[in-house]
């Protein structure tokens, strides 16, 4: 299991026995210096890796070395989902508007977006079972 809060990613253990089952910290597989994560996702093209958004930008971490990569640097970016096909979506805020998002949902990262006329979309969220 995987979190994400404060500043840091983190794996855990589901660790059980006959009487109880706990969440252990999995420290070698720790990172730090995210700024405020908003959203953790698996990424369906690349199984053997996690999504993180953050105040600042996208990041992409290999879940076996815990390296992170810089995908986009558009701030306040809520939510970021990548289709096992490449194609990508996410929804975010703007400075100065609504802290939780905006009317649009993004569609491949190029401009292409819909809209829902009166909503504030903070998450968006790709149904699958692949990632189970």
């Amino acid at each position: 299991m995987w979190a994400a809060g404060a500043s840091v990613l983190t794996a855990y253990r589901i660790v059980t026995s006959a009487h109880s089952a706990r969440l252990v910290e999995d420290t070698g597989r720790r990172l730090t210096g995210f700024h405020h994560p908003h959203d953790l996702q698996p990424d369906h093209q690349y199984p053997g890796r996690l999504l993180v958004t953050d105040t600042n930008g996208v990041y992409a971490v290999d879940r076996s070395t815990m390296r992170r990569t810089t995908l986009h640097t558009r701030k306040l970016v809520k939510s970021y989902v990548h289709h096992s096909s490449g194609e990508q979506m996410w929804t975010g805020a703007v400075e100065g508007g609504n802290a939780f998002g905006t009317k649009y949902v993004h569609f491949d990262v190029s401009g292409v977006a819909r809209a829902r006329q009166g909503a504030v979309l903070y998450k968006a969220r790709l149904d699958t079972t692949a990632s189970l």
